[in-house]
């Protein structure tokens, strides 16, 4: 099935009939320098493990924050899991950029897959880095 686009504030409610029944997301968010300053954020993109077949994208700029709060609800939720790779920089784009959204209730793949393979008493320098940094787990405060 071909990724369905929400690009209007018109099509925010059928994004959110579709995530908002799901106790997980998958969320990734792209853009031009995103996280940093004077950065912006372009798509969002969303899946649930109910629907694995649809994913939903949507161009942020033309729909625009005002009608975006009902999925940064979503975002903020504590009882809804988003899973994300690397959200270090979706999390600053979105906090940064939309008044202080935080994302809550994450698991990050990437942290798991280097807290894995520490576990295992894997040598790559990738594990070194990660597991011997300040900090050893995906904390949105901590950005």
């Amino acid at each position: 099935m071909p990724p369905i686009l929400h690009n209007t504030p018109d099509s925010i409610p059928a994004l959110l009939e579709a995530l908002q029944n799901s106790q997980t997301l998958f969320f990734d968010c792209e853009g031009v320098n995103l996280g940093t300053k004077g950065g912006s954020l372009t798509v969002m993109s969303f899946g649930t493990p109910q629907s694995p077949d649809d994913a939903h994208i949507v161009h942020v700029r033309p729909i625009g924050a005002t009608a975006l709060r009902p999925i940064f609800y979503l975002l903020e939720s504590e009882t809804i899991q988003k899973v994300v790779f690397d959200g270090r920089m979706s999390q600053c784009a979105l906090f940064y950029g939309f008044d202080g959204v935080t994302l809550r209730n994450v698991v990050d793949l990437q942290i798991a897959d280097v807290n894995l393979k520490a576990s295992r008493g894997s040598k790559s320098s990738t594990v070194r880095r990660a597991t011997g940094s300040r900090i050893r787990a995906w904390d949105a405060n901590a950005l």
